[in-house]
C-alpha cells in the first residue's frame, strides 16, 4: 500500500469512527428516551437532542463524502478494519432503529388511548355549550 492509500485508509477509518461515535451517542439517547417514556416522563428535550445528533451525522457524512468516494474508487475491497467499522456501525444503527420504532409504537398506543377520551370530552363540551346557548 502506498502513502496515498495509507492516508486514504486512515481518513476512511477516522470518518467511520466519527460516525460510529455519533451512532453510539444516539443509541444511548434513545435508551434514555425509552426509560423516561416507561416512567411517563417527557422526552421533549431528548427529541431536540436527537435532532441535533442527526444533524451532526449529516455534517460528518457530508464532510467525509469525497474521500469515502475516493476510497471506494481506489479499493476493490475494503480493508478488514473498514469492513469491521462499517459492520459495527450498521449493526448499531439497526438496533437503534428498532428502539426508535418501539418508542414510536408506544407513543402511538398512548395517543390511541387518549383520542377516544378527548373525543368524548369535546362532545360533552359541545353539548354543554349548546345547552347554555339555548
Amino acid at each position: 500500500m502506498n502513502h496515498n492509500n495509507n492516508q486514504l485508509e486512515c481518513e476512511m477509518q477516522d470518518a467511520l469512527n466519527a460516525i460510529l461515535v455519533r451512532y453510539r451517542s444516539i443509541d444511548t439517547l434513545v435508551d434514555r428516551m425509552l426509560e423516561k417514556n416507561d416512567k411517563g416522563e417527557s422526552i421533549a428535550a431528548e427529541m431536540r437532542m436527537l435532532e441535533d445528533a442527526k444533524k451532526e451525522i449529516m455534517v460528518v457524512e457530508t464532510t467525509t463524502k469525497s474521500f469515502r468516494d475516493r476510497y471506494r474508487a481506489n479499493n476493490q475491497q475494503a480493508s478488514e478494519a473498514v469492513r469491521k467499522l462499517s459492520a459495527d456501525s450498521s449493526e448499531l444503527l439497526l438496533k437503534t432503529i428498532e428502539k426508535v420504532q418501539t418508542l414510536e409504537d408506544r407513543t402511538r398506543q398512548a395517543q390511541q388511548k387518549l383520542l377516544p377520551g378527548l373525543g368524548v370530552s369535546a362532545r360533552v363540551s359541545q353539548m354543554q355549550n349548546a345547552y347554555r346557548s339555548s
